[in-house]
């Protein structure tokens, strides 16, 4: 095997083991025996509630916050990009419109780790017995330490982005994820032992599983290919323009379960400082994982998200003048507006079934869940997140392998 290929997989394994080194270093001034227990009677709380906490959270570690702030920055900075006509047109700027959008990124996300530890702090503050430190130095050393984790974590992706294999990113959101599966895996087994859980709803749910991972491989690398052509100096030279059946990816989704553990973490402060928690506690319960309403919230949000992102990635007017421009054109459609409108007769439809069929993705285990009467910790997003990364380090690898050829 090509030589590049083993020293990228060594850099990628040596980053990942330092991020899981990390997340058992513990945030100063927490006694962990007590916060131990106080998360296993809430199932975690708001605090725990974030799908990408992982396990970091339940040991309130310093990277406890893990990408969240930085993923919520940037995800808003897309948003607003896709409503601003000046700051699209600083993220069309080529490299120095990258570098600008990612240091708002960056101090958006510093600005969200900041708020976000705050809060968590003010919320262990009221766990009798948790915090050995004195108020105004524990809320300020946790924000302090909790904000430089985020950091830590983000440099630590993009030093895995540029030297080892695959993205980043979505490798340390990945670890976050997967590392509680084989917990819940053992939880699923004892329900079945305790007689909760028959055999037989055990082996539906692993075929079910099987099924939904191969289903949502195939649709990953399904791409709708369109035929074009480029003038040259020698002829038409022909080529094809792929647009896949989900062009949103996962980041729609992270984005609908980030809005819910903002509603969920924003509810439990405001309960905890205002006095008459009524209507926070009514917001709780409307928004938590255990109340209908909550999956009624979280389809709606993911199908909207979804749709609206997905039609900004794949614009078929942003499309049809890039083609122009780089002397592209369908064969037999004109240039310009009638190639934008053949393109959106084609897209359409492709991404209102991607907005489908992340929805569904995303809300199976917690069907399931019911469905069976057992809890399904290993929830959609973290199985889109796999299959990416899986497929996005297969490419690579082939590509390293090629090249050494």
């Amino acid at each position: 095997m090509h030589a590049e290929l083993w020293k990228r997989i060594g850099f990628t394994l040596a980053a990942l083991l330092v991020l899981q080194v990390g997340s058992y270093i513990p945030l100063p001034g927490i006694d962990p025996d007590i916060w131990g227990q106080a998360f296993r009677q809430t199932a975690g709380g708001t605090l725990g509630a974030h799908l990408l906490a992982g396990p970091a959270i339940g040991r309130i570690s310093i990277f406890a916050l893990s990408l969240t702030p930085y993923i919520s920055a940037a995800v808003l900075v897309q948003v607003v990009t896709m409503v601003s006509r000046r700051l699209r047109a600083v993220a069309d700027a080529g490299d120095p419109g990258r570098r600008a959008i990612e240091l708002y990124t960056r101090c958006g996300a510093v600005l969200l780790a900041v708020l976000q530890a705050y809060g968590i702090a003010i919320a262990l503050e009221n766990i009798a017995g948790a915090v050995t430190y004195q108020p105004f130095v524990f809320r300020l050393s946790t924000a302090l330490t909790l904000t430089a984790g985020t950091l830590f974590l983000v440099w630590l992706a993009d030093q895995i982005t540029a030297r080892g294999i695959g993205n980043g990113i979505a490798l340390v959101l990945l670890v976050g994820v997967v590392a509680a599966v084989p917990r819940d895996i053992a939880t699923l087994l004892q329900a079945s032992r305790a007689g909760l859980l028959s055999q037989n709803s055990l082996m539906a749910l692993a075929l079910i599983a099987a099924a939904v991972t191969l289903a949502v491989a195939a649709i990953e690398r399904a791409r709708r290919r369109i035929p074009i052509e480029f003038a040259t100096a020698t002829g038409p030279q022909s080529a094809d323009l792929a647009v896949k059946l989900n062009p949103a990816g996962i980041l729609p989704a992270l984005f609908a379960g980030g809005l819910i553990a903002i509603g969920l973490f924003a509810a439990e402060i405001a309960g905890l400082l205002i006095a008459g928690r009524g209507w926070a506690g009514g917001l709780v319960q409307v928004l938590g994982f255990a109340d209908l309403r909550h999956i009624a919230i979280m389809a709606l949000l993911i199908f909207v998200v979804t749709l609206f992102y997905a039609a900004y990635v794949a614009d078929p007017e942003h499309m049809a003048e890039r083609l122009r421009g780089c002397g592209g054109s369908i064969p037999g459609v004109a240039p310009g507006e009638p190639t934008a409108v053949h393109l959106d007769g084609i897209i359409s439809p492709l991404v209102l079934v991607g907005a489908i069929y992340v929805t569904l993705v995303m809300l199976l285990p917690e069907l399931l869940s019911r469905w069976f009467a057992v809890p399904i910790g290993f929830g959609g997003f973290a199985l889109l997140l796999a299959v990416c990364v899986a497929l996005d380090v297969q490419a690579q690898v082939r590509a390293l392998l090629a090249q050494s050829r």
